[in-house]
């Protein structure tokens, strides 16, 4: 876990983006790039308690992917705890020192010819585990909040959010602990994160080939390919589910899976791969908007024009999805 919070001015030495035994052969420069943050600053004085934001990554991804998103909402008043999963992230460094290296498969262990029942009962089961990774992160937060962070943080109303896999895990924490009062979900499947238990403010921000992909789907034969079935199990869970609750559906013009991580914003070397033709700069600009803007009105109750006269985001197509009016009691 990192944390990534508002801070006092502090002449500690500069965040380093990674660790070098974290790194890959193809990352292995940023242990070399400064973040905008310094190491253990002390924690900024507030009137107020800063709302706390769970943050999982990709499969194989790592804590440090969204570093730049993290750091835009920390600078906001909110405390941001990035989180490794051991096994599935790329590489994690305990505390011992131990190194360990990603080797779980997305597909699982039936491989890359299982079923779509079979994926699907394995990306559930792998859920909960994230789940009780987070929940265990916020537990730990709460904990120390009164002896090391001088009760600055909010631990009784958080948020989550996530890239890819780690978007699904945030939307599995609503309904799972009644602290979690939203979640945003970055161009991820839902999986069997969606059920009647969701019912708190959640939003999606895709690419734009998820939406054509929704239209394309309609013509093709059912059952059709494993693909298939699972774009349409998740269509149609993220459907009712917005239905029944309400919510936020962004889709974003120029862009492919990557870019809603640092990537776009990394070396040259790492911009070739998955990523479109939108400018890294306007991407992160986007996603710290329509993000802040979320948690700005579900955890602070402050109204965020990014979410209802986007004027300055043509590139993006907002669904405001609003919630059913509750039935009168007769």
């Amino acid at each position: 876990m990192q944390l990534w919070y508002p801070a006092s001015s502090s002449s500690n030495s500069i965040a380093r983006y990674q660790r070098w035994r974290e790194t890959t052969l193809t990352s292995f420069y940023t242990p070399l790039l400064h973040t905008h943050s310094r190491v253990d600053a002390p924690v900024a004085s507030a009137s107020t308690q800063f709302p706390v934001l769970l943050f999982g990554p990709r499969w194989a991804g790592d804590r440090t992917q969204n570093t730049a998103l993290a750091e835009d909402l920390a600078s906001h008043g909110y405390v941001v705890a990035t989180v490794d999963h051991p096994y599935i992230a790329g590489r994690v460094q305990l505390q011992t020192d131990r190194v360990i290296d990603g080797v779980v498969a997305l597909e699982g262990p039936d491989g890359p010819n299982a079923s779509a029942q079979s994926r699907i009962a394995f990306w559930n089961s792998t859920l909960e585990l994230w789940a009780a990774d987070n929940l265990f992160v916020l537990n730990q937060l709460a904990a120390l909040n009164s002896t090391r962070f001088h009760n600055a943080f909010d631990t009784n109303h958080a948020g989550a959010f996530g890239h890819s896999f780690g978007g699904a895990a945030a939307f599995r924490m609503l309904g799972l602990d009644p602290r979690f009062v939203s979640a945003v979900n970055l161009d991820g499947w839902t999986f069997g994160a969606l059920d009647a238990r969701t019912t708190q403010p959640m939003m999606l921000i895709d690419e734009q080939a998820v939406a054509d992909r929704e239209h394309d789907l309609l013509a093709l034969p059912q059952p059709g390919t494993t693909e298939d079935q699972l774009d349409r199990a998740d269509n149609t869970a993220v459907e009712s589910s917005l239905t029944r609750f309400g919510g936020y559906r962004l889709y974003i013009r120029g862009t492919q899976h990557m870019d809603f991580s640092d990537q776009p914003l990394l070396p040259p070397l790492r911009r070739l791969q998955y990523t479109g033709p939108i400018l890294p700069t306007r991407i992160d600009d986007i996603l710290r908007q329509t993000v802040l803007g979320f948690f700005d009105q579900t955890l602070r109750h402050q109204p965020s024009s990014a979410l209802t006269t986007p004027s300055s985001m043509p590139e993006v197509r907002i669904e405001n999805w609003p919630a059913p009016s509750p039935t009168p009691a007769k």
